[in-house]
């Protein structure tokens, strides 16, 4: 509190007491914060951040210049680095005119993106996110260009364009290259390492061609480079995505569409066992990007990056992909629901998503078709469409023979008899996002899906578990009013339904 109320009083000053203070305080400063400890740290950082907060810059200069140099930030232990990390971003987050120091800190703090501490990463994600906070893109007229309000400052392109060459992506993509996004075990020039190193961790054929008398040692060698590389690799990704959140969280500007550039490396940790920090932190970043309000400019930029990370082969990535898009769907609803290009994309990566081989994730994607139907996303005009489109694969395409139509040969049905079910399963699931989208009305169109869900009762698995627990959903969520509803059938349809939804006595 004495340096603190010094440290404010100096601005009274005339500039040679100033000096003479500073000469005095300096090393008083440097003395201290050596020997920071737990207890005092909280006081440490309340006596920068209101020492800095609305002061002169040239009066502060000395104590700016004390805390930002590399011998402080990244060669003393991990407690007295998070200290003057955190004390550096009380100070530079009250200064934007300390352009200087920005630059020199985020040069400091490059080499130890993965730095070996969890503390620490975390302090420098929480100084990065103000280091970066001046990128703020604005929109001109239309005779004007857009412009920074950060010129000069470090920007998130930048930050991106190094990061993401360190990262690996653990399932295979189409969509995204080996030079965009390299793959595991493949070892970045970046880590100063020119020697590629293959999947399984053996030599590639270019360096067995030019060492024939390759030792098991070398092959454990290579491994362990593997092992390292990957640690890295996550311990990047994981000061990344906690970045983005703090980015999000304390700053009130838009989010950039540079920050979607990280999804496909956020989506493929959720739910993983290993490395439970690096899994939780991506879950906390695609949570903090999916409930962002977005600029009109970033939407298109989000859709095509989801599309891209919706042909990854592993079933996690899709479903970290659909939670989010559900989220980030109805988080920019309005904005979204204008446009019918934005909503027919969105509802073609559902309906591509729906006919996955994966199970749960088929599953996943009908419940989020409901919730599009249930919310209007999907108007009158496209649900005719939709369900054309979903009972086309459900029957069986008939071929013409003259004047009369025959079902296909034998051979010809074993045929793709996998990728076949598949979308046999996909147009049930999302028959029955239909009957569960309105569970308080039966509109026109749900009787005759409900005939056409029952005839498929006898099907292969796992077709009858998914009509059946379809089918009990709507007994649940239509029982109260069943008076009511039941008008809305025909005779027919209400002895089908009575058949399907009524349980047989025993003693019948």
């Amino acid at each position: 509190e004495m340096v603190y109320g010094l440290v404010r009083g100096m601005r009274f000053w005339d500039y040679q007491s100033a000096q003479q203070a500073w000469t005095w305080l300096t090393p008083v400063f440097q003395q201290v914060l050596s020997n920071v400890t737990l207890e005092t740290q909280s006081d440490w950082d309340l006596c920068f951040s209101g020492a800095s907060n609305k002061g002169d810059l040239n009066r502060l200069r000395p104590m700016l210049e004390l805390l930002v140099t590399s011998e402080n930030l990244v060669s003393q232990g991990a407690f007295k680095e998070s200290s003057y990390l955190l004390f550096v971003t009380k100070c530079l987050s009250s200064n934007w005119r300390t352009r200087d120091l920005f630059t020199r800190t985020y040069n400091i703090l490059r080499p130890h993106w993965d730095h070996p501490y969890n503390n620490v990463r975390h302090q420098i994600a929480n100084t990065l996110s103000t280091l970066l906070s001046m990128d703020i893109q604005l929109r001109g007229t239309q005779k004007q260009v857009d412009w920074n309000i950060g010129s000069g400052f470090p920007t998130k392109k930048m930050f991106l364009d190094e990061v993401i060459p360190m990262l690996n992506l653990l399932h295979h993509n189409p969509e995204f290259s080996r030079e965009e996004t390299p793959v595991s075990g493949m070892v970045t020039p970046a880590s100063g390492l020119q020697t590629p190193v293959s999947v399984s961790g053996t030599a590639t054929p270019a360096e067995q061609s030019s060492s024939p008398n390759t030792s098991s040692e070398d092959i454990s060698m290579a491994t362990e480079v593997d092992d390292q590389e990957t640690k890295r690799s996550n311990r990047i990704l994981e000061t990344a995505s906690l970045w983005i959140i703090h980015q999000i969280r304390n700053f009130s500007s838009t989010i950039s569409i540079e920050m979607f550039r990280l999804l496909p490396y956020l989506c493929q940790f959720i739910g993983t066992e290993k490395d439970q920090d690096v899994s939780q932190s991506c879950l906390q970043a695609l949570c903090y990007l999916s409930i962002c309000i977005l600029p009109d400019t970033a939407i298109q930029s989000l859709l095509d990056m989801v599309r891209r990370i919706a042909q990854s082969s592993s079933y996690k990535t899709k479903m970290s992909v659909l939670e989010f898009i559900q989220v980030s769907v109805f988080t920019n609803f309005l904005k979204i629901v204008v446009n019918n290009s934005y909503k027919e994309q969105v509802q073609s990566i559902i309906i591509s998503l729906l006919q996955d081989e994966n199970l749960t994730v088929r599953t996943k994607a009908g419940k989020i078709l409901g919730g599009l139907l249930h919310s209007g996303f999907i108007d009158n005009t496209q649900t005719g469409e939709l369900l054309t489109s979903l009972r086309s694969l459900i029957r069986p395409k008939m071929k013409r023979k003259g004047r009369k139509f025959q079902k296909p040969e034998p051979k010809e049905q074993l045929d793709n008899a996998k990728d076949k079910s598949i979308a046999h399963h996909a147009g049930i699931i999302g028959l029955c996002a239909f009957v569960e989208a309105f569970p308080y009305d039966v509109p026109e169109f749900v009787p005759p899906v409900l005939m056409e869900l029952s005839t498929h009762l006898n099907d292969p698995q796992p077709i009858p578990s998914t009509i059946k627990k379809c089918l009990q959903e709507f007994k649940r969520t239509h029982q109260d009013n069943w008076q009511e509803h039941k008008t809305k059938f025909t005779e027919d349809q209400l002895l089908v339904m009575t058949d399907l939804l009524v349980s047989q006595n025993y003693y019948a």
